[in-house]
Order: C-alpha cells, then sequence, then structure tokens
C-alpha cells in the first residue's frame, strides 16, 4: 500500500543485485557457481542429494541443462503436471536453433537420463 502512494515511492531505493554481463560472455553458459557447502543448515541426506544432482547435471551437454532447467525454472509442485511456458520454448527454439518439437524431445530424454542416474547412484 505504501508503494502505491505517489509522495512516498521515492523513499524507496532497488538494490542494484544484478552484475551485468561482461560483454565476450555466453548468456547461455550456465555455471554453478555456489555449491552446497557441509556447513549448509540443511540435513546431512539432503546434502548429499544436493551433490549427487550437482553431479547428474554436471554431466548433461550444454543444450540438454539449459532446456532442463528452463523447464523447471517456473515449476510449482502445487499446480500438478506442466507444460512449457509457451514463451520460454519459443526464445529456446530460437536460441538453440531447434524446433519446438525437438526441445520437448530433448527434454523428456534428458529427464529420463537424470532419473535413471540419480536411481543408479
Amino acid at each position: 500500500m505504501r508503494l502505491r502512494d505517489k509522495e512516498r515511492f521515492s523513499e524507496y531505493q532497488f538494490a542494484d543485485d544484478f552484475e551485468p554481463l561482461a560483454a565476450n560472455s555466453d548468456p547461455w553458459d550456465i555455471v554453478f557457481d555456489t555449491p552446497v557447502a557441509e556447513e549448509s543448515p540443511m540435513s546431512p541426506e539432503r546434502i548429499e542429494q544436493s551433490k549427487r544432482l550437482q553431479k547428474v547435471l554436471d554431466g548433461l551437454s550444454n543444450k540438454e541443462r539449459i532446456i532442463l532447467l528452463t523447464r523447471f525454472e517456473n515449476y510449482h509442485p502445487l499446480k500438478g503436471k506442466q507444460q512449457f511456458d509457451p514463451d520460454d520454448l519459443e526464445r529456446l527454439a530460437r536460441d538453440l536453433d531447434m524446433t519446438k518439437d525437438y526441445i520437448r524431445q530433448t527434454y523428456n530424454r534428458t529427464l529420463h537420463k537424470v532419473k535413471k542416474q540419480l536411481s543408479l547412484s
């Protein structure tokens, strides 16, 4: 409600939380720069699961990782089975130079691969 008040709006400053990408950096180059630390407040089982998932994700190709992470970017467990967001699918198809159908097929294969690797380890 306070943000609606025009006189008080100038009081709020938005932090500059994001650093701009370097000019020569690839925006699709995903780097996991925050590994799970042992001193994390998570339980030891959750830490182990996170490390296993990280290891499986590191084993994927760059395109597979991009497709999988984009798909789960807007995932909400209470909404049940969800489809790709149409805008995300369109952007992926254009940026990765793939058809929408091939992106869906790659997503299904990648998800199957991740599930299989997690069940084996």
